[in-house]
């Protein structure tokens, strides 16, 4: 099992990530429906699948030329960048405008949708000392997962470890740099309570 550990320095906050799939379900919901999409085109206009492609988690060029990042989704027509999915999870939604107005010097690129998904009532540390009888089995933890899906909430030993997510999607479109607003919402904000307690 990997735990991803970030520390803070200037909040003074260390962000103890546990696995979980709520990433890339999100990844997941919208790349489906772009290969159908992508199927259906070829049937009906073959030789346009030669310029389109769809790619998930490879690195693509920095506008700039020095470096590399890697989108959770890119739609490209002849080899030029045109669509990005980026699934915010564990970034700071700051982090996320300064990352999205780097890519967006990509003068071919049209716009990054971006879901934003934040943990509510985040788990936080106990007053009473930990013990050996705290520690997680990683298979208790997967199977916890399972039980209440991508989108549940994580309990284990009466611990909450997650209540509820709330789920922000915005379109970054062609042109968008820092010193503007915060782009539109392109949906109302989705919540997802907690399943159980």
């Amino acid at each position: 099992m990997s735990i991803l550990f970030r520390y803070d320095y200037h909040l003074e906050n260390l962000l103890i990530q546990l696995p979980t799939d709520m990433h890339e379900a999100a990844v997941s919901a919208i790349h489906a429906p772009f290969v159908v999409a992508m199927h259906n085109l070829s049937l009906t206009a073959p030789a346009i699948m030669n310029s389109l492609t769809l790619r998930s988690n490879q690195d693509i060029k920095l506008p700039t030329g020095q470096g590399f990042y890697i989108p959770d989704l890119a739609f490209r027509a002849k080899r030029n960048n045109m669509f990005q999915l980026e699934v915010a999870f564990t970034q700071s939604f700051e982090e996320i405008r300064l990352k999205i107005a780097c890519r967006l010097q990509d003068n071919n690129l049209l716009g990054i949708l971006v879901i934003d998904i934040s943990e509510k009532k985040k788990f936080s540390s106990p007053k009473t000392r930990p013990t050996e009888e705290d520690s997680i089995a990683q298979d208790h933890w997967f199977a916890g997962v399972e039980r209440e899906g991508s989108f549940g909430a994580i309990k284990f030993k009466d611990q909450v470890w997650l209540n509820r997510i709330e789920v922000d999607v915005y379109l970054f479109e062609q042109g968008w740099n820092t010193s503007f607003d915060d782009p539109r919402k392109v949906c109302r904000r989705l919540s997802f309570p907690r399943l159980c307690y």
